[in-house]
Parts: C-alpha cells; sequence; structure tokens
C-alpha cells in the first residue's frame, strides 16, 4: 500500500466554509486498486473534531479573605470530596481574638462617651428653653411696663399737673379780683391798710403757685417725660436685645453640643466597623464548603512551569485573597474543547457532540454544546492559530467519577448529509479556486471539473461533475500517470 501524506488543498464545505488538504504522489509504478474509489451515494455525518479537558460545571474559589500575612492552622486534604459546611480550612487567629478585645474597650468606652454627648444636648436644650423662657418674660415685662407708664402713670401725672395748674389759675384769679375789690374798699374807708397788705400777699402767693405749677408742668414735659420715656423704651430694648443674645447663644452652645455628639457618633461607628471587621476576620479563619464539591487546592491550578508551587500545607503563610481551593461540583462535567476559528461560526449552542475521555478510552459520552467563547485565543507561544473555546454539557448524572482537567475529545455534529453522490475528501484537489478530481482515462488519468458543497472529515458532496459509479484516484498522479 502506499504512503499518502496529508498536505494542503482548499475544499468547499457547507456555508462556504473552506478545508485545506493535500497529499504526496508515489514514486511511480501503476496505480494501486487502493489508490481507487468508486463513487457512489452514500449518507455520512458532518462533525468537527476538537479536543480539550473536562471542567465542572459549577465551581467555586476559596479565597482567604483574612487581612494580613497570616498561617494556615489545619488544611483539609487535596482530592477529598466533601459536602455543604465541612470545614475546609482553619486559619490562626490568636492575634485577631486579642484585637477584638481591646476594640471591644473601644467600642465601649465610645458608647459610654455617646451616651454623655446625649445627654448633654438634651440638658443644653432644656436650658436653652429655661433661658429663652426668662428672656422672654422680660421682654413681656419690660413691654408691658411701658404700656403701664404710657397709659397710667403718664396721663395720670398729667392730670395732675393740669388740676394743680387749673387751680392755680383759678385761685390766682380769684386773688386778683379780691385785691381790686380791697383798694376799692380800702379808698373808701370800709377797710384797714393791714386788710390791703393781706389781700396783697395772699395774691402774690396764688401768682407764685401758679408759676410754680406752670414751671413743674413745662418741667415735666421737657424733661421727667422724655427722661421717662427713654428710660423705659430702653428697658425694652435691652430686653429685647437680651432675648437675641441668648437666642444666639443657645443656638451656638447646642450646635457645639450637637457637633460632639455627631463626632461621639462617628468614633462609635468607626469603632463599631473595626470591631464589626474583626469579627468577620474572625470568622473568615474558619472555612467551610459553601457546596459539595472535590477539593483541589489552588496551587494545584495554572501551575508556572519556571517556578514550581508546593502545595498548601499546615503552617504556611497566606495574604489576603490568596486562593486556596477550588470546589467543583462534579456531579455536572463538562468538555472544553477548542476548535479552529474558521469552524466556530457552524458550531450553534445545542448541537449533539459526542465525547471520549483519554483516561477512559472505551467510555463515549454524548454532550451538546452550551456554549460558544466570545473572543478567539492563540494556541501557544508564538503560534499563529487561533481557537475559540466551545463547552459542551455531558448528558446525564457524572457516574464514572470524572475530574477535572482529564483530557478528552468531542466530535461536535454540525449536521447529516443524506444520500448525495460523495468521495473521499482526499480524491478532491483545487487549483485557481476551481475545484476538481482524477480520473480513468485508459491507463491514464485526466483533471475532471466538480462543484462540490457539504463535507465531513473523511467525505465531500459532489454536486456536480460525478456520477455513481465513476472511479475516481485518491492522490496525485505521477508526471507518468497523467494523459497527455
Amino acid at each position: 500500500m502506499l504512503k499518502v501524506l496529508l498536505g494542503m488543498i482548499v475544499i468547499g464545505g457547507l456555508g462556504g466554509t473552506a478545508i485545506v488538504f493535500t497529499m504526496n504522489r508515489p514514486s511511480g509504478g501503476d496505480t494501486a486498486d487502493d489508490d481507487r474509489y468508486r463513487v457512489k451515494v452514500t449518507s455520512f455525518d458532518m462533525t468537527i473534531p476538537a479536543t480539550g479537558e473536562l471542567e465542572a460545571l459549577n465551581s467555586v474559589e476559596i479565597r482567604n479573605q483574612v487581612e494580613g500575612r497570616t498561617l494556615i492552622k489545619w488544611i483539609i486534604e487535596e482530592g477529598s470530596r466533601v459536602a455543604k459546611g465541612d470545614l475546609l480550612v482553619e486559619i490562626t487567629s490568636d492575634e485577631i481574638v486579642n484585637r477584638i478585645e481591646e476594640e471591644t474597650l473601644r467600642v465601649e468606652s465610645a458608647r459610654s462617651e455617646l451616651v454623655a454627648a446625649q445627654e448633654a444636648v438634651a440638658l443644653q436644650e432644656s436650658q436653652n428653653l429655661s433661658t429663652q423662657s426668662r428672656a422672654e418674660l422680660a421682654v413681656r415685662l419690660a413691654d408691658l411696663e411701658l404700656k403701664r407708664w404710657q397709659e397710667g402713670e403718664v396721663a395720670t401725672r398729667k392730670k395732675d399737673i393740669e388740676v394743680r395748674l387749673n387751680l392755680a389759675v383759678r385761685n390766682a384769679d380769684q386773688r386778683a379780683k379780691d385785691f381790686e375789690n380791697s383798694k376799692m374798699l380800702f379808698k373808701e374807708g370800709f377797710i384797714s391798710e393791714s386788710e390791703l397788705v393781706d389781700d396783697q400777699n395772699r395774691l402774690d402767693e396764688a401768682t407764685a403757685e401758679l408759676e410754680k405749677a406752670q414751671l413743674a408742668r413745662q418741667i415735666y414735659l421737657d424733661y421727667e417725660y422724655p427722661k421717662d420715656f427713654e428710660a423705659k423704651t430702653s428697658d425694652l430694648n435691652e430686653a429685647r436685645a437680651e432675648l437675641d443674645r441668648v437666642i444666639s447663644s443657645n443656638s451656638r452652645t447646642l450646635e457645639q453640643k450637637k457637633a460632639d455628639l455627631i463626632n461621639k457618633e462617628r468614633q462609635l461607628a468607626i469603632r463599631a466597623s473595626r470591631l464589626a471587621n474583626l469579627e468577620q476576620q474572625l470568622a473568615a479563619c474558619t472555612i467551610r464548603a459553601p457546596g459539595d464539591g472535590l477539593v483541589v487546592y489552588g496551587t494545584s491550578v495554572g501551575r508556572n512551569p519556571w517556578r514550581r508551587e508546593e502545595p498548601l500545607q499546615i503552617g504556611q503563610e497566606i495574604h489576603t485573597n490568596q486562593l486556596l481551593i477550588i470546589l467543583p461540583d462534579t456531579s455536572q462535567i463538562v468538555a472544553s474543547v477548542r476548535v479552529h476559528e474558521t469552524q466556530s461560526s457552524r458550531i450553534q449552542i445545542g448541537m449533539p457532540s459526542s465525547v471520549k475521555i483519554d483516561a477512559l478510552p472505551k467510555l463515549q459520552l454524548g454532550a451538546k454544546v452550551r456554549g460558544v467563547g466570545v473572543m478567539a485565543e492563540q494556541n501557544g507561544f508564538g503560534s499563529q492559530v487561533r481557537e475559540y473555546t466551545v463547552r459542551l454539557l455531558l448528558e446525564g448524572p457524572n457516574e464514572w467519577d470524572l475530574k477535572p482537567s482529564m483530557r478528552c475529545k468531542a466530535d461536535i455534529l454540525l449536521g447529516r448529509v443524506e444520500e448525495v453522490i460523495a468521495v473521499p475528501i482526499q480524491a478532491v484537489f483545487v487549483e485557481r479556486g476551481k475545484s476538481y478530481v482524477w480520473t480513468p482515462s485508459g491507463s491514464q488519468w485526466i483533471k475532471t471539473s466538480i462543484t462540490t458543497g457539504r463535507n465531513s472529515e473523511t467525505m465531500i458532496e459532489i454536486k456536480s461533475g460525478l456520477n455513481a459509479g465513476e472511479t475516481v484516484l485518491l492522490r496525485a498522479p505521477t508526471p507518468g500517470e497523467i494523459a497527455g
């Protein structure tokens, strides 16, 4: 049998996709029977082969949530199967416990200071009400005093002054008349000179009393009333000013007390937050399984080939957010495989697939496409090949104890071609964008143009150019085998 070496030729495929193959020519001699293929009507599956590894459908990352550098006190053995709530890791917590005790005392002190600040605010509010009430009372009393003076004392005083003045006027008038009568009587000799002098004295006294009454009225109107009015008004204005000062002082003092209260509330909140964080840190020192799964150490995932990383162990120092354990749920498994970017567009979610596990060569499992990667990834450092990741969900429960990272192969079924003329894919060649096959012409071979259709990895549909029963060559002929 001649050895066939696959090379590169382009064949039209499903949806216009091109697949590339070639093969070498034999060194010479007659064409062997196994190099020929009799064209026939057949059916075949269109599949895309892919390789990859198994993954758990669902997995949980367990990371160290304790701040700073800590040590592993105890850790479950890698590979163990755990149930929800099982203990996975214990981290040393002595320092955190000590800090919790210290912070608890600070919280209690801050709470006491807050209570004192609350009481100070309440007391200040009470004092403000009292002092403001007194100041308002002083304003009301000053206002009433001014009204009492204006409507009572001033009116009474003015009335008294007017009465005295009127009496003095009438008395002076009467004494003047009496004196005039006395002078007439004295001339006629009815009264003595002494009696005339007495009437003169009484007139002078009445005149003096009138002047005094007039002067008293003038003094009151010009001096006493303005002075008393200014004093009473000043008292009222001072009481009002004092009320404003009391209100302003009360407001400032109360605001200071409230600001101190807010400060104490913030201090307590900060202390309480620190204490809560420390308590969370303490709780984070004990890590339990959030669900069922298989224990895989974080050091076993994505190992750096240039740096050897030892498995996690008791006494090892760990840092914040370090990946400690991955807990895959192996009850449902997906095959994460990679396909060439030229083939990815043909894959749709829900397409059936078959998966074989390298470690269990006799096992073949059904699967369906669950998802196709959004972006292509480069296949290896320096490689120009770009591939998309396709996730295939294996059907049924994991009865074979399949584990993540097991190598696998998959055939993704794109569809089935039923009852068409088809030939092996290595029989088809392409030259300048035109497809052809080699058909016999006597003892030699000639090019026969064809139109291709859908294809699998091994067969390709012939839409025109060949009929059932014809023979094609499964390799490139040697120069001596080509018809001239």
